[in-house]
């Protein structure tokens, strides 16, 4: 195990702990691949290792930053977008915790979050 997902499970694990509404082990694997390897500056610097967006709801502070999207079609493009910062890794998992729990489309996912093929199909599946 690389250091970098050594030290995103240590806080997957630690966010689980204390909301246990998802996979650890998924999720921890969800941010190596958000983060990059060497990770991004999103996830060192604003310690946001899962790309999360800031809406119109967010209340904390968020930085700008140029991302990749996709269109409908798979057509790629670069657009400056809001991202949530966090003061840790186990911030931006618990946070994490709380969006799956509280966002009924992923009920499937907490409701399967020990068995992590069908957590992450209850995260995919409309």
């Amino acid at each position: 195990m690389t250091s970098l997902a050594f030290h995103l499970f240590a806080a997957a694990q630690e966010a689980h702990t204390a909301r246990p509404t998802f996979n650890a082990r998924i999720a921890a694997a969800q941010a190596v691949l958000e983060s990059g390897d060497p990770p991004s500056e999103l996830a060192v610097r604003y310690r946001n290792c899962l790309g999360i967006k800031a809406g119109t709801t967010w209340g904390g502070p968020t930085v700008n930053l140029q991302t990749g999207e996709e269109t409908p079609a798979g057509e790629a493009f670069n657009v400056n977008a809001a991202f949530r910062v966090y003061g840790s890794w186990v911030e931006c998992f618990k946070d994490y915790a709380r969006i799956i729990a509280d966002l009924p489309w992923y009920a499937d996912a907490t409701a399967n979050r020990d068995d992590p093929v069908a957590f992450v199909l209850g995260l995919v599946t409309p």
